[in-house]
């Protein structure tokens, strides 16, 4: 009577049950991403009878932190070395973009801080959400590398390759590159809308 309710399909023999922690990311990050490719269509819709201009590079940026976003996600909630893989590699480019989103944000907090500009706030709330989406990046990446992730997604004994094992310790040194380096593009005016 008290026994866990097995998984439906075959492709979960042998495997672990994956953590709630895991599946509330990968959720988030799914939802995430289409907000962000709802965005980028609605940009689309309000840019397409103006001229090509420097607007227009919000919709691929936006494009290209949701494909990740999706991506791993999805890898999250399946079984296999496949969606293993794809989990991996989404979220250690998920976690240099958003490295550099994060550059970005620190930048223009920088920047509007110095120009007494009142959407310091807005800023700053984006340099803190582009901040937590990295750093959760880099905790998913550890777990991905760990015993734990090989039992989950059903993976062969063994360990894991070193240079996954240091996809967390490199996505943890490009935040902090980014911290250091993001107040250097407040500078940058093509980059920002003052």
């Amino acid at each position: 009577m008290n026994e866990p309710i097995p998984y439906a399909t075959p492709a979960s023999a042998g495997t672990g049950r994956t953590p709630i922690g895991i599946i509330m990311f990968a959720a988030s990050h799914i939802l995430l991403g289409g907000v962000l490719l709802l965005a980028a269509l609605v940009i689309f819709f309000q840019l397409r009878h103006r001229p090509l201009s420097e607007d227009w590079i919000v919709i691929p940026v936006l494009m290209l932190l949701a494909a990740p976003m999706i991506t791993g996600g999805v890898g999250l909630l399946l079984k296999g070395q496949t969606a293993w893989r794809g989990a991996v590699v989404s979220f250690a480019v998920l976690s240099a973009l958003e490295a550099g989103t994060f550059a970005y944000a620190v930048g223009m907090t920088v920047r509007y801080a110095l120009q007494g500009n009142p959407d310091i706030i807005w800023a700053g709330l984006f340099a803190a959400l582009a901040f937590a989406v990295a750093a959760l990046c880099s905790v998913v990446l550890g777990y991905l590398a760990g015993d734990k992730s090989r039992i989950t997604f059903g993976l062969p004994p063994g360990e894991t390759p070193a240079a996954i094992r240091n996809l967390r310790r490199v996505a943890l040194w490009l935040l902090a590159l980014a911290l250091l380096t993001g107040p250097l593009l407040r500078n940058l005016r093509s980059l920002y809308p003052d």
